[in-house]
């Protein structure tokens, strides 16, 4: 190696570690700073490509961090909409909140309506109709949600009605009635366990010496 050679070699090693010391600040900031022009010219091609190589080794060196956030709301928007389904089904008018043939709210119907409006989360808090085989039907049961609202609603914010196909299922309330009536027409006496082996809960009690004889 020539002189010439040696001495190249000795001032390159003493402007790298400025020169990286400079990009790797230089990589800290913002994107459009890095590309602002700097007296009317812009960085050089070199310049740049440094820059974007100590930004990937930050990145890397600091992964996952950076898209943890953006996972989670994607794992999160399945849920979101379980909920958001859920709260609509919930605040479904179905065909029996009307009266037959009519778009009358029955009494049930109107109860309905005022807890949707007073016990429902702002942000779930919509009234959803199940649209009837004939329009006029669905118009009717419609502008009477929407009276009810009225009366119930006072100075907070409006609540939407929209029409919707789905069905809530559930069971009729008579038949759970009666299922309650037959199970509490059932309910067994109170009585103590039968002997067992010439042995009973009483007897266990005295041998042992504690209080129950």
């Amino acid at each position: 190696m020539t002189r010439r050679q040696l001495s190249a070699v000795l001032v390159a090693l003493t402007v790298l570690p400025v020169s990286v010391a400079q990009a790797q600040h230089e990589a800290s900031e913002c994107q459009s700073c890095q590309d602002a022009p700097v007296d009317g010219k812009k960085p050089n091609v070199l310049k740049r490509a440094w820059i974007s190589v100590c930004r990937d080794f930050k990145r890397n060196n600091n992964w996952p961090d950076p898209f943890v956030t953006s996972d989670r709301v994607a794992a999160r928007v399945p849920f979101d909409s379980c909920v958001a389904n859920g709260w609509r089904i919930q605040n479904t008018l179905s065909a029996h909140h009307f009266v037959e043939n009519s778009g009358e709210l029955t009494e049930s119907g109107q109860l309905k309506v005022a807890a949707i409006i007073n016990e429902s989360p702002l942000a779930y808090r919509a009234i959803f109709v199940l649209r009837d085989v004939e329009a006029e039907v669905t118009a009717d049961r419609v502008a009477s949600i929407q009276v009810a609202v009225s009366k119930v609603l006072g100075d907070r914010p409006p609540v939407p009605v929209f029409e919707t196909y789905d069905k809530p299922r559930g069971t009729p309330a008579y038949y759970v009635d009666e299922v309650t009536r037959r199970y509490q027409a059932t309910i067994p006496d109170p009585r103590l366990p039968q002997e067992d082996g010439g042995s009973s809960v009483g007897a266990a009690y005295s041998s042992s010496g504690t209080p129950g004889n």
